[in-house]
């Protein structure tokens, strides 16, 4: 997944934000766990913890409902929310 595309800029330059670091300890804990990370972040840990109104959405799932943070759009400074709205 991180080796698909070459570094966007040389050592010690400015940076842009990856995800990378986080993604790939999810795709780790889903092979060990043998099931997706949003169903066992539900069973290990919000559950446990009576957090009903807490979830991990599933990684094919791209919907934001309007009570969640939005982020900003891949290569872009624009800021869009679920409705398309900027």
């Amino acid at each position: 997944m991180a080796f698909r595309h070459p570094p966007e800029f040389p050592p010690d330059a400015p940076f842009e934000y990856c995800t990378t670091n986080y993604a790939l300890p999810g795709l780790v804990a889903e092979k060990a766990g043998g099931r997706p990370l949003a169903q066992q972040f539900q069973d290990r840990l919000f559950g446990p913890l009576g957090l009903r109104r807490t979830s991990l959405p599933a990684a094919d799932d791209s919907s934001l409902p309007d009570r969640f943070s939005h982020g900003y759009i891949a290569r872009t400074t624009t800021s869009r929310s679920s409705s398309g709205r900027t």
